[in-house]
């Protein structure tokens, strides 16, 4: 919504202002909301919609979302790339990587991972799953930012979940990053033991944390 003095708020899934929030009701139609003389409304592409939706996001939220997401990639992710480095030189023939990636930014969720990504073998049929990640994840950033998850699983159709530290989703604090931080070897080890056996152990079954 752009206001008559130029400036603009958006409202969506967990996410509203004193002036802009979703309703119960359907939206109106352009002509319904342009047969009120205080409003005026046009169609604008999907482009455009991005752009405005960008510019209207509230500079309070939008910082703390920056700096839960820095504190993560300063904190944990180089924890993870040196465990990565020592997981290279330990199975040369996995391909392994660190990523830092944002997951459900146009919903409530607002989730921030950073992972490290094995695919353990170059040679397994397609239907054999040779993928396991290490996950270290942070949501609702622009809300009320969560430590989310603590966990090493493997990739579909398995899903099998090899270690999960994290049962439920804890206010993030200074004590969340420290359980994070504390939480990192156990999950390195994990994640060893999970590549050195090359899949997911015989009669697992599906565990998917979403």
């Amino acid at each position: 919504m752009v206001f008559s003095d130029g400036h603009s708020e958006r409202a969506g899934l967990g996410e509203e202002t004193a002036y802009a929030a979703l309703g119960p009701e359907p939206i109106p139609t352009v002509e319904e909301i342009n047969a009120q003389a205080e409003f005026r409304a046009e169609e604008i592409s999907a482009d455009l919609f991005e752009e405005a939706w960008k510019a209207a996001a509230s500079s309070e939220r939008e910082v703390v979302k920056a700096e839960s997401v820095a504190t993560l990639e300063r904190r944990i992710l180089p924890l993870l790339e040196a465990a990565a480095k020592d997981l290279r030189a330990a199975f040369p023939t996995a391909r392994i990587r660190t990523e830092s990636s944002s997951v459900g930014s146009k919903t409530s969720l607002q989730v921030h991972h950073v992972a490290i990504s094995c695919s353990v073998a170059d040679d397994l049929p397609r239907e054999k799953r040779d993928l396991v990640d290490l996950i270290v994840g942070i949501r609702h950033l622009t809300t009320e930012p969560e430590l989310e998850s603590l966990y090493v699983c493997w990739g579909h159709p398995s899903g099998h979940i090899e270690l999960e530290l994290l049962k439920e989703p804890i206010r993030l604090d200074e004590v969340a990053w420290a359980a994070a931080e504390a939480a990192v070897p156990r999950l390195v080890n994990t994640l060893r033991s999970a590549v050195a056996r090359g899949q997911p152990p015989d009669g697992s079954t599906s565990g998917f944390p979403y």
